[in-house]
């Protein structure tokens, strides 16, 4: 689970268009996003775009799955994909708690960043687990993007 599929990356600003919800059907699961996404397709999952700056302030909201291999305990996946995220970023924690997402287990790491929040989702079902992270200098758009995520059939 080393490589984790890019699915959602938007980069977005404070103060953008009303929020619209994108579903990934194939990925499992929708989110909201500020500004409306562009869909394209990859090699490896779904890439949705969607490109705003004001004030100079940029956010970036990502979405990536992953299977989870046959026999994997969630937790195991929780943790293999909680220590990815930890080995690519130069952000140091400021603190991690457990999450959920209904009756999927997760865990939630906030990171120490100059400007604004950077906060990280890890959820794991029994077949993929998914990364839903927001990062920006206003917390509460962070957290209304990483709020909106949900699971879909």
């Amino acid at each position: 689970m080393e490589t984790m599929r890019l699915a959602v990356l938007a980069l977005v600003a404070c103060g953008s268009a009303t929020t619209q919800e994108s579903i990934d059907y194939v990925g499992g699961f929708a989110a909201q996003f500020p500004i409306p996404p562009t869909w394209h397709a990859r090699a490896h999952g779904v890439l949705v775009e969607a490109h705003a700056v004001e004030d100079k302030k940029p956010y970036e909201f990502a979405v990536r799955y992953d299977d989870v291999a046959a026999g994997l305990p969630r937790d195991r996946a929780i943790e293999e994909a909680r220590d990815a995220v930890l080995r690519g970023t130069k952000m140091p924690v400021a603190s991690e708690v457990a999450a959920s997402l209904g009756d999927v287990p997760g865990t939630g790491i906030v990171f120490t960043r100059r400007s604004g929040t950077a906060i990280t989702r890890i959820f794991a079902t029994a077949t993929r687990v998914y990364e839903v992270s927001g990062a920006g200098p206003d917390k509460a758009l962070v957290v209304q993007f990483l709020d909106s995520f949900r699971l879909v059939q």
